[in-house]
Order: C-alpha cells, then sequence, then structure tokens
C-alpha cells in the first residue's frame, strides 16, 4: 500500500514596516487603556540622545490588541500589493475590501461577532495616535526622525463619502503620510502570516517580531544567540515587570515554549548577573527557513539579469548573425526593469 504524502501548506507571506515591529503598538495588558511608552538612551559618539516611542489608546476603544496586530497585518498585504502594483508607489485611497474577506484570511468564521470585531479593530487601528522622538527610522534619509507625531490611516467605509466627493463602493483606507513613506522607502520584513495565524499567546506573537529583526543582526557577526535585560524585554513588549524569577517564568515561559515547540527558538536560557537578570535566545530551524524565503525572490531577479547579460554578451560576439535594429535598447529596457525590481523586492 503507497503511504500518502503529505502536502505541504502554503504559506501566507507579508512584509511589514520595521518600526512597527521594533517597538510595541499593541498592549498584552488587560488594561487597554493604559498608554505604551517605551524610553531609551542611546550613546552617539559624544551625544547622547533620548529616544521616546509612545502609542496613545483612542479614548473609548482603547489600545490594539494582538488581533489588530493580525488585522494590521492582512491591510499592510494590501498595501504591498498596491505598491507593487504602482512601482513602488502607493495610491492612495486603498482599497481592502470586505469585511468578510479579511475574516476569511485571518482564518476565523464570517459571523456578526466576528465582522464587528474586525470592523472595530480597523476603527482602533486608525484611531491610535503615535508619539516618536529619535525612534522611527527613515531608510529614505537614512537617519531617525526627530519629535513627530503620527498615525496610521484614515478609513472610510463602504457608502460613506471619500475624499474627492465620491461615495465609496467598498472600504477604503487614506495611508498617513508617515507610514506612507517608510513602506515606500522599503523600510519592511517578511512575516510568515500562516505561522502568526498560529500563535496562541500574544507575548509568543510579539516575540515572533522583535526576535525576528534580532536574529539577522547575529548572522552577520558570527553569534549563535542574542540576549536581552527582562527589564528590556519588559519595555519592548510590553510587559509588567515581575520581581521574583518564579513569576517571570510563569509570565514568560508558556510563550517561549510555544516558540520552541513550533521551531522558532531553538532554545532559551535564564542567566542572573548580580541583581539583573538576563535571558537568551537561540534562533531555530523555522527562522533560518525565513531568511531563505526572504531572499528568494532577489535572488531569482538577480539571476535573470545575469542570465539577460550572457545572451547580449552571445549575441556580440556572434558577428556572423548581426543583432535585428532595436534589439540592444530592448535588452537594456528589460535589464533596467529587473534591477528596478531589485529595488521593490
Amino acid at each position: 500500500m503507497k503511504k500518502k504524502i503529505k502536502k505541504e501548506e502554503k504559506k501566507e507571506l507579508i512584509r511589514s514596516e520595521v518600526n512597527l515591529i521594533k517597538y510595541p503598538f499593541y498592549t498584552l495588558d488587560h488594561d487597554r487603556f493604559k498608554r505604551i511608552k517605551y524610553e531609551e538612551v542611546e550613546i552617539r559618539g559624544e551625544k547622547t540622545i533620548i529616544k521616546i516611542w509612545e502609542v496613545a489608546p483612542e479614548i473609548k476603544l482603547g489600545l490594539p490588541t494582538p488581533f489588530d496586530a493580525k488585522v494590521l497585518r492582512i491591510i499592510e498585504m494590501f498595501i504591498y500589493r498596491n505598491r507593487n502594483k504602482n512601482k513602488g508607489k502607493i495610491i492612495n485611497p486603498l482599497n481592502i475590501g470586505s469585511i468578510y474577506q479579511i475574516c476569511k484570511i485571518l482564518g476565523i468564521k464570517n459571523d456578526r461577532r466576528n465582522r464587528k470585531f474586525v470592523k472595530e479593530s480597523i476603527e482602533r487601528l486608525a484611531y491610535t495616535s503615535f508619539i516618536n522622538k529619535n525612534t522611527f527610522y527613515s531608510k529614505g534619509k537614512k537617519k531617525f526622525l526627530g519629535e513627530a507625531g503620527f498615525h496610521l490611516f484614515d478609513r472610510v467605509w463602504k457608502g460613506e463619502e471619500l475624499k474627492n466627493g465620491e461615495i465609496a463602493d467598498s472600504n477604503y483606507i487614506y495611508i498617513a503620510p508617515l507610514y506612507k513613506m517608510s513602506i515606500e522607502d522599503h523600510y519592511i520584513k517578511l512575516l510568515d502570516f500562516t505561522y502568526i495565524k498560529s500563535l496562541k499567546s500574544g507575548i509568543a506573537l510579539r516575540l515572533y517580531e522583535i526576535l525576528g529583526i534580532k536574529f539577522y543582526g547575529i548572522n552577520k557577526k558570527n553569534f549563535d544567540f542574542i540576549k536581552y535585560s527582562y527589564e528590556k524585554l519588559c519595555n519592548l513588549l510590553p510587559l509588567k515587570e515581575q520581581k521574583y524569577l518564579s513569576l517571570i517564568k510563569q509570565q514568560l515561559i508558556p510563550a517561549l515554549k510555544e516558540l520552541k515547540e513550533t521551531k522558532f527558538l531553538e532554545k532559551y536560557i535564564f542567566e542572573e548577573k548580580g541583581n539583573k537578570l538576563f535571558i537568551k535566545f537561540y534562533p531555530g530551524v523555522k527562522y533560518f527557513e525565513e531568511i531563505k524565503l526572504n531572499g528568494a525572490p532577489r535572488k531569482k531577479a538577480i539571476a535573470e539579469i545575469k542570465r539577460i547579460k550572457e545572451i547580449l554578451k552571445d549575441e556580440k560576439e556572434d558577428k556572423l548573425s548581426p543583432m535585428p535594429k532595436g534589439f540592444m535598447s530592448q535588452i537594456k529596457e528589460i535589464v533596467k526593469e529587473a534591477e528596478n525590481k531589485i529595488k521593490r523586492i
């Protein structure tokens, strides 16, 4: 009897804006009306830089939650498609389709309760305010931006009036300037949305986001782990700090076990030094698989340029078969488009 080969589940890959991965924008706490505040002191040469990132809750809806983070990733999926379709530019307003479609991508039942949750989630994301001081990095300008307040987008529901006076035939969003600029500048990171949906713990989701960025740095430095102080980790997640190791483990271990069981982490180690607690994180097989997926489109485009240039070289050397008129200019256009594609990936 032949064994049935299990079909590998197709991954839903999305590209998300990096500042919204590096810094917290959703709460892991029961108190959804407490402002998120992340502060850091950085020494740059002779300068001491105070870095501040704040997220202010909407007065009635509160702060975003891990569920809202998943909804935002779907919106970013639509934004990125729009960007690619328009040669690296995002055109407002952006059609985000129906609430039913978002429920379907989330993998949740399309009932009245869930549609309400998704609609409230989009409202909350639209009304959430951000305050940045030396934290928001502009890839295009190659620098951290000074003090600035911003939000992510404005929303227009189907049947409401668009900014041009027309009545919306679907649900639309207008991407706010700073957020739009960052995605157009390609300051994005690949995330596995299939994996995100599978995670049960909000802490596991947040660790997946943060560690995915930090692990990339250890690849370049030939380290096999990254280390965070418990204090800094609580600020980045964000979580309420616990005083006793038993409570800290009770707080973190369920999420760490989930990441280890799903192979994103190989292992984790708690390490006490004096009065401080550190946690070492070692990347697992799942992380390295994502790195390969992230580089695949770029490698394919580079290989295509190489192939075209080889064809061009062969044609130049073949003196017996002269090139048709306009052949060179056509080839140059193809190479130029392929190089632009690499920049957009």
